[in-house]
């Protein structure tokens, strides 16, 4: 274990109505970390106030419930900044626009991504570190489209991955005893979704959109997006069942798909169990998840022959674990992973060429889950996690979703 000084904070979402303080859901889902030390979170957060009093009359009911729609949110977004002390210094809220990802852009301007609530858009904001919105708009795609993730490239042309709804011209949905229900023209259910990567220029238009994976009858999920040189690369998990010899068989995997820069499909690589960063402007591969062992690997020749150059072993002291990100530091570089099931925070130091040299974990009276992490400029390590807790407010039962923010700090003989 890494010998580190740990100091924790936690963010809720309350507001009030008639005086009456109500605690909601604070989902974190991004960090980033600007030059002074400052950082900025993005969230997506719900808001519910509670309904007819007793002694009310229907007209003192229906002016108390103008007042809570105002205020309750059935899935928003904001993103907020903490100064050096930790303290809010501004808070930006998108109404019904819940934030899927944020990314720091070289200028220190703050790109956010998400979705529009019940609708067929997706929208991107720039945001200045003053808390002031640059720039924000709304992007007509398919059907509820979901935002995965978000990279750019050297021209400042952003590249988001996407998954869609698609038009099923014929459902086929089998009923007992042999019966069928045909049906046309219907959506689909969200768990046989399409995905796609779109190239949008600096004036916000799109200038293509790529089907990245639209096999039928199949789940599927985005996962990472690199940008690199000249290419792009994009992975994705897959789950369903194929026919052969007249049976169905389970078929489940991630693939690896090298996308060029005019959007076509160069080569696709099956990528069992790994995971696609950047490092040292080089392609690097990790374990995806494992129940004790981390292999991190770099391209011997071709994608499709990778070269193991590290291997870690935990052996029982992690029950299994998910790698979520990679990030480079002046010194060293980490992993950020969670443990237990998907509910700890895991970090991994590793040197500049990759060796491992710790980890640090979460402890299980004191866990959550992380959400991001990054390493900021005095080269201290912010892990982002969200956690499950009884609410700050009166109600003796009632369990919302809190921010974490745990800053991690290097002993001496650690850095």
């Amino acid at each position: 274990m890494l010998n580190v000084t740990v100091k924790e904070t936690k963010f809720f979402y309350k507001d009030s109505v008639f005086g009456e303080i109500t605690y909601g859901n604070y989902e974190p889902t991004g960090i980033v970390a600007l030059a002074d030390g400052s950082l900025v979170i993005s969230t997506r957060f719900s808001m519910r106030f509670l309904g007819r009093q007793v002694s009310e009359t229907y007209e003192e009911f229906s002016a108390r419930q103008r007042i809570y729609r105002k205020k309750s949110h059935i899935r928003s977004g904001s993103v907020f900044m903490l100064n050096k002390d930790r303290e809010k210094q501004w808070e930006i809220f998108f109404k019904d626009k819940p934030i899927r990802t944020i990314k720091l852009l070289p200028d220190e301007t703050i790109l956010v991504a998400g979705d529009v609530l019940a609708s067929n858009f997706f929208w991107i904001a720039k945001i200045s570190k003053e808390g002031e919105i640059l720039d924000k708009n709304e992007f007509r795609f398919k059907r509820n489209p979901t935002v995965r993730s978000v990279g750019t490239d050297s021209l400042n042309n952003m590249y988001v991955l996407l998954e869609a709804g698609r038009m099923e011209i014929v459902s086929v949905t089998r009923l007992q005893h042999g019966h069928r229900r045909i049906r046309f023209f219907q959506e689909s259910d969200g768990m046989k979704d399409n995905i796609y990567l779109l190239k949008i220029s600096p004036a916000n238009r799109i200038l293509w959109s790529t089907a990245v994976d639209r096999r039928r009858d199949y789940w599927s999920s985005g996962r990472d997006l690199v940008v690199h040189n000249s290419d792009i690369f994009v992975t994705a998990s897959f789950e369903g069942f194929r026919k052969e010899r007249g049976e169905y068989i389970r078929d489940v995997g991630r693939t690896l798909f090298l996308i060029g820069k005019n959007g076509r499909i160069k080569q696709t690589y099956p990528l069992e169990n790994k995971r696609i960063f950047t490092n040292n402007n080089q392609l690097l591969f990790t374990t995806f998840e494992h129940s004790d062992t981390l292999v991190l690997y770099e391209v011997k020749n071709t994608l499709d022959s990778l070269l193991p150059i590290e291997t870690v072993i935990f052996g029982d002291e992690i029950r299994r674990f998910w790698v979520r990100d990679f990030k480079e530091g002046e010194s060293y570089n980490y992993i950020f992973a969670t443990h237990r099931h998907n509910l700890g925070c895991l970090l991994i130091k590793l040197d500049k060429d990759n060796r491992y040299v710790g980890h640090w974990k979460d402890s299980s009276e004191n866990i959550s889950s992380l959400v991001d992490g990054v390493i900021t400029p005095n080269n201290s390590v912010a892990i982002l996690a969200s956690q499950w807790l009884k609410s700050p407010g009166n109600s003796a039962t009632e369990r919302v979703h809190s921010i974490k923010l745990i800053e991690i700090e290097m002993k001496e003989n650690d850095k």
